[in-house]
């Protein structure tokens, strides 16, 4: 059996999907395509050897931008967890309300022909 590079192994979206995702995150960046090739992209990065020589502030910017990345999704999970703990108390608020006491029944009208 071969083995097939990481890269391959990625999961494959339906189109339809991927339309979808792009109709609501539209995205420019080519690492959101459905159809990014991670080998194309760095040869087109670094097309020669004397080009590697950018290499060090490429992984630089990279680094800034997955710290970027991770304080975003810190601040996500906290709104989320938040809004959870203010749901929750909020449902709790209303089981400690007692119930309404029942309606009294209302008359009855009765429509009397003259």
């Amino acid at each position: 059996m071969e083995d097939a590079p990481f890269f391959e192994d990625v999961v494959r979206l339906d189109p339809d999907v991927d339309a979808a995702i792009a109709a609501v995150f539209p995205s420019d960046d080519p690492l959101d395509s459905s159809s990014f090739d991670p080998v194309g992209y760095i040869n087109r990065l670094f097309p020669s050897e004397q080009s590697l020589a950018g290499l060090d502030p490429f992984i630089a910017k990279l680094r800034q931008r997955i710290r970027k990345l991770d304080g975003e999704i810190q601040a996500s999970v906290r709104v989320q967890t938040t809004s959870s703990e203010e749901g929750k108390r909020a449902l709790d608020d209303v089981r400690l309300v007692p119930p309404l006491p029942p309606l009294p029944p209302t008359p009855a009208y009765h429509c009397s022909t003259l």
